[in-house]
């Protein structure tokens, strides 16, 4: 692990986003929280605006074992995005935090609700 992975800061994950800012090598403020977080049974995240990445969603976990599981999660969607079958945002960095935790920081993919065709689609096209 490289030291600009680790983030050794102390702060709460949430509490302040200046860690995610030294994470991605940005300027300090140059991150805008977009306002959408989302939470799931495992993971929370959230959408940013930046001027080096531009639009980006930022999937995090404060538990131990989150560098590992964004790194296969990152290497997951490297791997859908090279067969080009399906669109999938693609991966930035893995930035550790030094609770423990973790994030996942990929290009910000606009969604829409999916009409049943499309839903038959996407399922043909992942089991290609």
């Amino acid at each position: 692990m490289s030291s600009k992975e680790v983030i050794d800061r102390g702060e709460d994950m949430e509490e302040s986003w200046e860690w995610l800012d030294r994470g991605l090598d940005i300027h300090q403020h140059s991150i805008i929280p977009l306002g959408n977080a989302q939470s799931g049974y495992i993971n929370r995240g959230i959408s940013f605006s930046t001027l080096k990445h531009g639009d980006i969603f930022v999937k995090f976990n404060e538990k131990n074992h989150a560098r590992d599981m964004f790194k296969g999660e990152r290497t997951s969607l490297e791997t859908l995005h090279r067969t080009g079958t399906v669109k999938v945002p693609l991966p930035i960095q893995v930035v550790c935090h030094d609770s423990g935790g973790a994030a996942l920081v990929m290009r910000h993919l606009r969604m829409r609700p999916l009409s049943v065709e499309g839903e038959t689609k996407l399922g043909q096209q992942l089991a290609q």
